[in-house]
């Protein structure tokens, strides 16, 4: 568990309900887990 945290960091943010169940049913009709997509949306916005 201490390796664990020594290499990531916990993301939390509030969002619409609305907007999230949306949000949720793409990434399931997608097949891809929430944090596959926001690992995906960081990649994008680094590498900008």
């Amino acid at each position: 568990m201490k390796q664990r945290r020594e290499k990531t960091r916990n993301f939390s943010a509030e969002l619409d309900r609305e907007k999230f169940e949306k949000l949720e049913k793409k990434l399931s009709e997608k097949g891809i887990t929430k944090k596959e997509w926001l690992d995906n949306k960081v990649d994008e916005e680094i590498s900008n």
